[in-house]
């Protein structure tokens, strides 16, 4: 998604839209690598005490490897992308003059905005459901 909302950007930029759908895309590029950013600081601060932790329990745990991600990484990761999708949402509602989107960029973004957000649904149903394992 964020390598998406790259993408769109930059086809904006060469045709020289620089309005306030471009900036708001930008906004939202930052705030997604700002999140990456501190949820990979915070894991690598948690993985430094977990690795004390498993060198210690590894003797007594050797024949059981745990998961990539935990359950709760994966929730709080499925709540960031549902809190990107809802900020994309508000801002290009901002956009919008009136209850119904008119202009064409708009009701693109609106588009991959559904698709995201169907996605988002998929992967906490998987959770739940315990089929993303």
């Amino acid at each position: 998604e964020l390598r998406e909302d790259m993408l769109v950007v930059s086809r904006r930029l060469e045709e020289s839209k620089v309005g306030k759908l471009t900036r708001a895309i930008e906004k939202d590029i930052i705030e997604s690598l700002e999140e990456m950013i501190d949820a990979l600081q915070k894991e690598l601060e948690k993985s430094e005490d977990d690795k004390k932790e498993q060198d210690q329990k590894k003797q007594q745990q050797q024949q059981q490897e745990p998961p990539l991600v935990d359950k709760l990484s994966e929730l709080k990761m499925l709540r960031a992308l549902q809190l990107r999708v809802n900020r994309r949402t508000r801002r290009l509602a901002r956009l919008i003059d009136g209850e119904q989107a008119k202009d064409n960029d708009v009701l693109q973004q609106l588009k991959d905005l559904a698709r995201r957000q169907a996605r988002v649904q998929k992967a906490a149903r998987d959770l739940a459901t315990g089929r993303n394992r």
